[in-house]
């Protein structure tokens, strides 16, 4: 997160500068071994971005099989796009609208399933609460390179973490509920309780799940602080 946090495109001088006015303390070893990283993501990210545009070019051309980003595969099914995620389940963008302005175009996308009366369009304003209005009297919004590639990342995690969720209940976890990518658990008042639920959530959280054997290729870790405890116990 630190090294995302710090922008795409940085030299290594430019790199280090940011890093040295966070932590003047850091060694130029781990400098080094951070821009690599940093380097090797940016890369990874801008494929996933290229394959995103052009499965949105496939889109714009009325093809129904229209490539793969993030491991999923995508498809268009007259106007729903199909992502069969990686975790075995769908995600879907309805009421899909391909517009063309001169030699620009785009693809777009309702959020939501309410609709307004042809008698009412006239008096709604052209922007709705999440896009520009359409003539159907829904509103939409763009779906552009980036927001495809966040949306399936972000949909995968989450399915990794609700398997993960299911595991730790299994082995005697109670969950509290999640946030995001984190999960909050039940246990007793003591050190001992603690220590075991920290030692259960950190081995089951540190592996993909059994149930989602599909999935390769994803580094998982987890960690657990103790003001975590002080706060939520």
């Amino acid at each position: 997160m630190a090294v995302l946090s710090l922008g795409f495109g940085l030299g290594m001088n430019s790199f280090r500068e940011r890093i040295r006015a966070v932590d003047g303390s850091v060694s130029e070893e781990d400098i080094g071994r951070a821009f690599d990283l940093f380097r090797g993501t940016f890369r990874a990210v801008m494929s996933q971005h290229c394959a995103a545009t052009s499965c949105l070019s496939r889109a714009h051309e009325g093809m129904r099989d229209l490539g793969v980003v993030c491991g999923a595969r995508l498809e268009l099914l007259d106007d729903v796009i199909v992502a069969h995620l990686a975790s075995g389940r769908p995600l879907y963008y309805r009421g899909i609208r391909r517009v063309h302005a001169g030699s620009a175009t785009s693809i777009w996308f309702e959020r939501c399933s309410s609709t307004t009366p042809a008698p009412l369009l006239d008096s709604l304003p052209a922007t709705g609460p999440s896009g520009p209005r359409f003539k159907d009297g829904r509103a939409r919004d763009e779906l552009l390179p980036h927001g495809l590639v966040n949306n399936i990342v972000q949909a995968v995690a989450r399915d990794v973490c609700v398997h993960l969720e299911a595991e730790l209940e299994s082995k005697g976890v109670r969950v509290a509920f999640s946030v995001h990518d984190s999960l909050v658990a039940f246990c007793d008042a003591n050190d001992e309780s603690w220590e075991r639920a920290h030692a259960t959530m950190a081995h089951v959280m540190g592996s993909m799940p059994q149930s989602l054997s599909a999935i390769d290729g994803i580094p998982l870790a987890s960690e657990a602080e103790q003001n975590v405890k002080e706060r939520f116990g």
